[in-house]
């Protein structure tokens, strides 16, 4: 739990943030080219997971990344 806790505390890496820029900057972007992208870093995937996770977002435990994104609004 430590390991996750300080590991998602780091920043994502800069060209996993260039390549979902990209991505949203299309207006018919796929959630699964988002997910794609956020399954390739670690400490994006768990920051995302931790946010989706938190009662802000309402009840319920999502389990992937696409769920995840689905969650906190990328529904299209």
């Amino acid at each position: 739990k430590h390991f996750v806790k300080t590991a998602s505390d780091l920043p994502p890496l800069p060209q996993d943030v260039a390549r979902l820029n990209a991505i949203l900057s299309d207006p018919d972007y796929a959630i699964k080219d988002v997910a794609r992208v956020v399954e390739l870093d670690p400490i994006l995937a768990a920051k995302l997971q931790r946010m989706a996770n938190s009662t802000v977002y309402g009840p319920g435990r999502v389990g992937s990344v696409n769920e995840a994104i689905m969650h906190v609004g990328g529904a299209r």
